[in-house]
């Protein structure tokens, strides 16, 4: 009997649009990732978008091909996105274990996100959401995480919440200095639009709420305690400035390598975590790291 659960968390940057313009390299970066890492369930977030409105076919039958079920959820944040579909954005999820059962999240209509129910070797079921949260303001995030909560309070012991948070852990290293450094007020100061940008949302990140009350009002645990950075800049085709290079390097970020923590694996008491990993396959096709981990599923007394 299966005792264990894998599985993978990537934001792959809209990598299996058929219509992205890096083409076929991007999305075969991905096919062989799967193809190193036969999880139970992987989980791609952001995973097409431009003009596709859902997965393609094409793409679908290659993960088929694979051995595994595939589901797409197309979503999008009304207030932003909806009459924009350059922005339009779709999560994938692949699973090797059974059946899955999903049904779409609404959270206050901002955007749908798929829950996956699976059944588990020792009976009952698994949850696992698939999240991709607001990149904007704390604000956004916090709405849409109380709903999280709403729907999840009294049953969250068999949960695992997966993906990007865009919410640093709180008491990180990291999020106390960016916090500390007040980069709200840094940005202001920055000539490069994308730099004040990067700078602004980094700050409201920071602030940590939406991973807080999720960890704290759902008693979920991070796979990962040492909160290992998922994220790079090196492909956004700017130089950080120096004084904002200054306080990530004092908080031990390397600009070289991943700079924050944004995508996690939060899990419920049913679970202990065995393995945790973060993979820098950020070069080849997006400015995410994968994540992964093992789970132990608990027996229930």
């Amino acid at each position: 009997m299966k005792s264990e659960l894998s599985i993978s968390s990537w934001n792959i940057n809209k990598a299996l649009s058929l219509d992205d313009e890096c083409g076929a390299a991007r999305r075969e970066g991905v096919y062989e990732y799967v193809m190193r890492h036969p999880y139970d369930v992987h989980i791609f977030i952001e995973a097409y978008g431009n003009s596709d409105e859902e997965l393609p076919e094409d793409v679908r039958r290659h993960f088929e091909d694979m051995g595994y079920e595939v589901g797409d959820c197309p979503h999008h944040d009304s207030e932003r996105e909806a009459d924009d579909p350059t922005v339009q954005k779709g999560i994938v999820y692949l699973s090797r274990v059974g059946a899955v059962q999903s049904t779409v999240v609404n959270f206050d209509g901002k955007r749908d996100m798929p829950l996956l129910s699976l059944e588990r070797p020792n009976g009952g079921k698994s949850q696992i959401l698939a999240v991709h949260l607001d990149d904007r303001t704390e604000y956004a995030r916090w709405i849409q995480v109380r709903s999280i909560i709403d729907n999840f309070r009294d049953c969250s012991d068999n949960l695992i919440i997966a993906g990007d948070f865009n919410s640093m852990p709180k008491d990180s290293r990291v999020a106390r200095a960016l916090r500390s450094a007040d980069f709200a007020h840094l940005a202001m100061t920055q000539r490069d639009g994308r730099v004040a940008s990067l700078l602004q949302r980094s700050g409201q990140m920071a602030i940590g709420g939406a991973y807080q009350a999720l960890t704290s009002e759902l008693n979920l645990t991070d796979a990962d305690p040492n909160f290992q950075p998922t994220i790079t800049i090196r492909q956004k085709g700017f130089r950080m400035p120096e004084s904002v290079s200054q306080i990530l390097e004092s908080a031990g970020v390397n600009l070289e390598g991943g700079i924050f923590k944004l995508d996690h694996f939060l899990a419920g008491g049913d679970y202990a975590i065995k393995k945790f990993e973060v993979e820098d396959v950020a070069g080849k096709v997006s400015d995410h790291l994968a994540i992964r981990a093992v789970y132990q599923y608990l027996q229930k007394n």
